[in-house]
């Protein structure tokens, strides 16, 4: 497997947790603690797929990542979060599939 993920979430645990699952996995994994690290991690690793938590960042970093998200509807978003009933607001920042905290990590993997 050689497909890229974009892991932008804010609390490091879970973030190292995620990351070391999803190279487990087999996929090159660029991570991100905030919302600047993330655009820039989109912009340089040129990931095929984005896990992005959606209280990441302030809400000008979160507005150029439903930017890129929207503009470059090609590479999938999956969107984690940790507030209940947030499907309305990931369909408006262009997320592909929205799963809940605590993560299932299996549903995870299988959503990918």
């Amino acid at each position: 497997m050689n497909e890229s993920i974009l892991l932008a979430e804010g609390d490091a645990a879970v973030r190292t947790m995620v990351g070391r699952v999803l190279e487990s996995a087999g996929y090159r994994v660029t991570q991100a603690g905030t919302s600047a690290e993330a655009a820039r991690g989109w912009d340089t690793a040129r990931p095929d797929l984005v896990v992005w938590d959606l209280e990441l960042g302030a809400p000008e970093g979160r507005k150029g990542l439903e930017f890129k998200a929207g503009s470059e509807g090609r590479i999938p978003v999956v969107g984690i979060t940790a507030w209940p009933n947030q499907q309305e607001q990931a369909t408006r920042r262009g997320i592909t599939v929205l799963l809940e905290k605590p993560l299932d990590l299996p549903l995870l993997l299988r959503t990918i």
